[in-house]
């Protein structure tokens, strides 16, 4: 399956250009989309994690070592991005794979949280 840059990519390197490249935006509209987003969800987890220390409940500290390991991915990413570090494409990819760090450090707050409740 080709991800979202991999499909004008191709057509323009092989010259075959198909229907489907003719719908999809060009890709420095793409990479500017990703940035914006990029940034706009870096806050949003800045502003939830700083959040997260005015519960007034203990917070474990294994969950807050991950979650801050996934801001400190996240903002790497957009360090490199800024000082053009990398191709707009290996961007594309650590999106994802912070995306899934994300996901899965949610899934593991949830997980661990079930099963040893805090006293």
């Amino acid at each position: 399956m080709r991800r979202g840059f991999d499909v004008p990519e191709l057509q323009l390197k092989t010259h075959h250009l198909h229907s489907i490249f003719y719908h999809l935006p060009p890709l420095n509209d793409l990479f500017a989309a990703i940035t914006q987003l990029l940034w706009l969800g870096f806050a949003l987890y800045t502003a939830g994690l700083v959040s997260g220390f005015f519960t007034g409940q203990p917070l474990p500290r294994v969950k807050i070592a991950y979650a801050i390991g996934v801001w400190f991915f996240y903002s790497a990413i957009l360090w490199v991005r800024h000082f053009g570090m990398i191709a707009p494409k290996r961007v594309a990819v650590l999106c994802v794979l912070a995306f899934v760090a994300a996901v899965s450090v949610l899934w593991g707050i949830t997980f661990v949280s079930q099963s040893s409740p805090l006293q």
